[in-house]
């Protein structure tokens, strides 16, 4: 079958309803799965996995031979070739060999092809039933029985008659003639219902009987009145075991205690009861202590990945920010290109410890996504001018098509903006000539979101149609030689991967080698309309709008030069940076090495801003902020968190305490300027007398006068310049 379809449930009949179908098929007991014509399946209900042992959520978009063994996957696809063959209804009993069982497992399977309106075949609907037991039961049948009848036979105080299809009896036991009055030649070859039911109970029990024996649950035991042969009633305890006789055919066994046995067989009950109580009990102590040890489990794991990303990321803060002190004191192109390549390495490196703890955090089921409006050509235009560099350094040429999309969407525009890097960044890697293509469409449109498609097209060397399927796979690469011409980590795509999830889409590619590729993913956005912006912080303070990076350095120094800084970090390294960036453009910078000392020097002195670190001696950056917004001078003060600690919890922590921004470690100087400019900007004033005292302070000229002069003569900004 090697017809390609896309799926598409509109191609199903009209009276389908493609939900509520699969919802109701899903916990049917019988195994039920529906492929296409390329013999991927659709939908696979519980009963499915649960008979193969595979997991139920790798199943659907897979071939039998993705997730069965070679041999049986070949049987199932001969199935499906006769099915679409006979085009009816198709009964085959299939042997399946488990990984750890002796002997087979039965599957009776049924298929059959399905068409929509027009009369094309668009799939394979099956469904299957487990008769192992029913197998086994047919092929030691003979014994079986006779071994059933001989522990009958001595069994006194137990009346056991057997009945086959016609409810005709075809064993009686010894105890059957004390209970009901009839030898067992008398009673063998005669009916149920002229031997032992009492006329009024005839038609009732003989249609219950009937639909025993066709395979309806029969009745639970219980007490019942019969008859004996001389008429007189005989109250019984009665159950029912169905079985197969020898060539699979239907048997019904009944067994009867007289109530004179009663008082025996409800204690032998009752223990019974009890017994299964204790296995529940007990096994739901197991399940608690098993999902116990899970949790446990994965809060070290959530415990070791943020130690792991508080470690990595203050020494990395240290590094980056060592490097671009050392390039702004540099006096030689050499000194400036080598620490051009460490600032590279560095960031490099950054991203691949971003991408490991990014996997990490998806997996242990601690990444969330943010959704705040976003204007979407503003997505666009940080997206070009991240790569704007690199395409022009290649000489690609790069397109943007964008269909009719709305200004404004909502959702997480961060997360967006990595998945679109993570595609043009590959495009640009295996691109030599020719263009680069980034497009967006909406491919459906609700009252309240819009599922929309992003695509990334480029010119390059292709991939190979069988290396496509494994791209996504995380730690994965098409070339993995030790001679390979492309670096890169493999984690890029399955990040976009597991991100289009999570924003409710999916992705994937289609290439051909020597021509390009095509890489795509869709996410669910919210309508502007709907949309809500969360915009104060956990203090209910308006969080401003933030500058550029890029202009922020030169406004920060123009506009807020002599404004007083507390700067709370444990790392002396860590401090010796950070005061270097901030005084490089007139700030003023005081230092508390923990929590404590921070809010000693804020009882003592007023601040205009303060970056706190949340990992500290004493008393941590969390509490310090706390015990600050507990006094009403300092619940103004603009606040931010600056901290290795990178998570989105710690973030919320961090917001929680009444913190107004957050900024992670490794911080970025032009970043750290732009959330400066952003909170110095909005905070209140301070009075002019002081404000001018600190920028002579930090200028180190005394004269202002002077400065106004040269500023109006040069025309130059002489602030900045300082």
């Amino acid at each position: 079958m090697s017809v390609n379809h896309d799926w598409n449930f509109s191609d199903a009949p009209e009276h389908w309803s493609a939900g509520f179908c699969l919802s109701l098929l899903g916990e049917l007991p019988d195994l039920l799965w529906v492929k296409d014509l390329d013999g991927r399946y659709r939908f696979a209900n519980a009963a499915f996995a649960t008979f193969f042992g595979l997991d139920p959520g790798g199943i659907v978009g897979r071939t039998d031979r993705e997730i069965l063994p070679a041999d049986l996957a070949r049987s199932f696809e001969q199935h499906d070739r006769d099915c679409l063959a006979q085009a009816e209804l198709h009964p085959i009993e299939q042997a399946v060999m488990g990984p750890e069982s002796r002997e087979p497992r039965w599957l009776e399977i049924f298929q059959r092809p399905l068409r929509n309106p027009s009369g094309r075949r668009w799939c394979i609907l099956g469904r299957g039933r487990d008769i192992s037991a029913a197998r086994r039961a047919a092929q030691s049948a003979w014994d079986t029985e006779t071994r059933f009848h001989q522990l009958f036979e001595r069994v006194d105080g137990v009346s056991v008659q057997g009945y086959d299809r016609n409810r005709t009896v075809i064993y009686w036991n010894p105890a059957s003639e004390k209970v009901y009055g009839y030898r067992p030649e008398e009673a063998i070859g005669r009916q149920l219902e002229d031997l032992i039911i009492p006329d009024p109970m005839r038609d009732a029990v003989v249609g219950s009987v009937n639909s025993w024996l066709a395979g309806a649950p029969a009745a639970p035991a219980g007490e019942m009145t019969l008859r004996r042969s001389d008429g007189s009633p005989v109250h019984l305890f009665s159950s029912h075991v169905m079985l197969q006789g020898p060539n699979g055919e239907p048997q019904m066994y009944c067994l009867d205690i007289d109530l004179t046995e009663q008082k025996r067989m409800t204690e032998e009950l009752e223990r019974y009861r009890h017994h299964l109580e204790e296995l529940v009990l007990a096994r739901t102590a197991e399940i608690s202590e098993a999902r116990e040890r899970a949790e446990a489990a994965n809060r070290a794991k959530s415990a070791f990945l943020a130690n792991m990303s508080h470690e990595i990321r203050s020494p990395m803060n240290a590094i980056l920010g060592l490097t671009y002190l050392l390039g702004r004191e540099a006096t030689s192109d050499s000194q400036r290109e080598r620490l051009g390549r460490i600032q590279t390495a560095g960031n490099h490196l950054l991203s691949i410890i971003n991408d490991i703890l990014d996997i990490s955090k998806i997996e242990a089921g601690h990444f969330r996504l943010e959704s705040q409006p976003f204007s979407v050509t503003e997505l666009f235009d940080q997206v070009h001018a991240l790569i704007e560099e690199e395409i022009h350094a290649r000489g690609l040429q790069f397109v943007c098509e964008l269909d009719a999309l709305p200004e404004v969407l909502a959702g997480d525009n961060t997360r967006l903006r990595q998945a679109l890097l993570n595609y043009l960044g590959n495009a640009i890697k295996f691109t030599r000539e020719g263009e680069i293509r980034l497009r967006a469409r909406v491919l459906e449109a609700g009252e309240r979101d819009l599922l929309l498609r992003f695509e990334v097209e480029d010119s390059g060397i292709g991939i190979a149609p069988e290396d496509l399927a494994q791209l996504f796979q995380p730690f994965t690469q098409v070339d993995t030689s030790a001679t390979r011409g492309y670096g890169g980590t493999g984690l890029g795509l399955a990040i976009t991967r597991r991100l289009a999830h999570l924003m409710g889409g999916e992705a994937g590619a289609s290439s051909t080698p020597g021509k390009g590729s095509i890489f795509w993913f869709t996410a669910r956005l919210g309508c502007s309309e709907v949309a809500t912006r969360r915009a104060a912080g956990a203090n209910g303070r308006l969080a401003p709008r933030a500058s550029a990076p890029s202009d922020a350095e030169r406004q920060l120094a123009t506009r807020h030069r002599g404004a007083r800084v507390l700067l709370a970090d444990d790392s002396a390294t860590n401090r010796e940076v950070e005061v270097e960036i901030l005084t490089a453009v007139g700030l003023m910078v005081e230092v508390a090495e923990n929590g404590r000392r921070a809010l000693e020097m804020a009882s003592a002195s007023p601040y205009d801003i303060i970056l706190m670190d949340v990992q500290m001696p004493e008393l941590d950056g969390l509490n310090a902020t706390r015990l600050l917004r507990a006094q009403p001078e300092w619940r103004a003060c603009p606040i931010i968190a600056m901290t290795a600690s990178a998570f989105d919890d710690d973030r919320q922590r961090c917001l929680d305490a009444g913190m107004d921004d957050y900024l992670p470690k490794p911080v970025e100087p032009g970043r750290l300027y732009a959330k400066l400019l952003q909170w110095l900007t909005a905070a209140p004033a301070r009075a002019p007398e002081r404000a001018e005292e600190d920028v002579r302070e930090a200028s180190g000229f005394s004269e202002l006068p002077q400065l106004k002069r040269l500023t109006d003569r040069v025309k130059v900004d002489v602030d900045f310049a300082l």
